[in-house]
């Protein structure tokens, strides 16, 4: 009896220090072994709990960042000075009124300065009277654009700047919900009913890990748990509280987008989001919950905002091509857009500077010829 007792109480241990063995030894034989069980998606939800994010840096060395860190935000750009949050690029304003434009990488472009939309903007007639400057960090949340949105307006104060954010419905705003991706970032609270800035980021990655950990107790217990095929399968939701995550993360994001309007409305600004789509969530996919709730979001609380999706279905009928030519298909850089890709979702930029918003949006009027100031 005592055997069998021991037997069984020794099971899950060896399965634990077995898994542990193959996914983090960095022998030959535990990284052959062990390569379909090295994949963090296997054991956590991306968009939704950092420890996903955690195991990846633990996994992935490969993808590790060292970028440019900045205590409120978790990091910032080179072109961006932390603290104080000057652009470099402000420099060629030249006395134009500024467009600044926030967000993740899709407003900051994964192509060359000249084929993004402050070089965009240059080659157009808008150039005469506008300036971009581009406040685009990639790998941030809605949250992080928040903050740096509202800490660097102060620079802008005598300008009459227009004021843009840019969210990619199906990534940028799950990320609010997140202490680590790629690196050590903000995650805002609610305190009695208000938005706060939560901790400061002061610990560099490879300390918070040390400090933290991954965050996961048993792999053996998670590998279960996110096994389509084993039969906890259909317990998941319960047994890891993801839909309380869920709706925790949805709250979050709506208080965060008010946020946003409340801060520029009450600066007196134009302003609007910026809403683009991702191919993840084109067809044949279908329209991601998130896009559908932000839509939903913008209306009932009257933010102006300019959907891309139109403008995004109209260009890949006409490239006879679909997509294709208008986001990149392989690679690191897989679905983010093209230079001919940032070309059509400059088309929306210019929409929203012009007043012309979505037609679903409060504030949608017909052209004129001068922007709202």
């Amino acid at each position: 009896m005592v055997v069998l007792l021991l037997c069984v109480l020794a099971g899950p241990v060896l399965a634990e220090l077995g898994l542990r063995f193959l996914l983090f030894h960095p022998s030959e034989l535990a990284a052959g072994w062990g390569a379909d069980l090295r994949d963090a998606r296997r054991y956590a939800v991306p968009s939704l709990e950092d420890e996903y994010w955690r195991l990846l840096w633990k996994l992935e060395p490969d993808l590790r960042k060292h970028p440019k860190t900045d205590e409120l935000t978790g990091w910032v750009k080179g072109e961006i000075e932390p603290g104080s949050y000057r652009n470099d690029a402000a420099r060629e304003l030249r006395g134009r009124r500024p467009i600044l434009l926030f967000g993740a990488s899709y407003a900051n472009c994964l192509t060359p300065a000249r084929s993004c939309f402050q070089g965009i903007l240059e080659r157009s007639d808008l150039a005469e009277e506008f300036g971009l400057v581009n406040y685009g960090v990639g790998g941030y949340g809605v949250d992080q654009t928040y903050l740096l949105m509202r800490e660097s307006l102060d620079l802008y104060e005598n300008s009459d700047p227009v004021v843009v954010i840019g969210v990619v419905a199906d990534s940028d705003f799950e990320r609010a919900s997140l202490r680590f991706r790629d690196w050590p970032k903000p995650r805002l609270q609610f305190v009695d009913g208000a938005l706060s800035d939560g901790e400061r980021v002061t610990r560099d990655a490879e300390t918070f890990l040390d400090e933290e950990g991954t965050g996961i107790g048993s792999y053996a217990w998670r590998l279960l748990l996110h096994s389509p095929s084993l039969p906890l399968a259909g317990l998941r939701s319960g047994l890891t509280g993801i839909e309380e995550k869920r709706r925790e993360q949805n709250e979050l994001l709506r208080g965060i987008v008010l946020a946003i309007r409340d801060e520029l409305e009450a600066r007196g600004l134009h302003y609007y989001f910026l809403l683009f789509v991702s191919p993840r969530g084109l067809p044949p996919a279908g329209v991601p919950k998130t896009e559908r709730m932000l839509v939903r979001l913008f209306e009932e609380s009257e933010v102006p905002y300019v959907h891309t999706r139109s403008l995004v279905l109209a260009a890949a009928e006409t490239t006879g091509r679909g997509i294709a030519p208008l986001f990149v298909q392989s690679g690191p850089k897989l679905n983010h857009p093209t230079a001919a890709g940032n070309e059509v979702l400059f088309e929306a930029l210019r929409d929203g500077l012009e007043g012309r918003y979505s037609k679903e949006s409060p504030r949608a009027r017909p052209h004129d010829d001068s922007p709202p100031r």
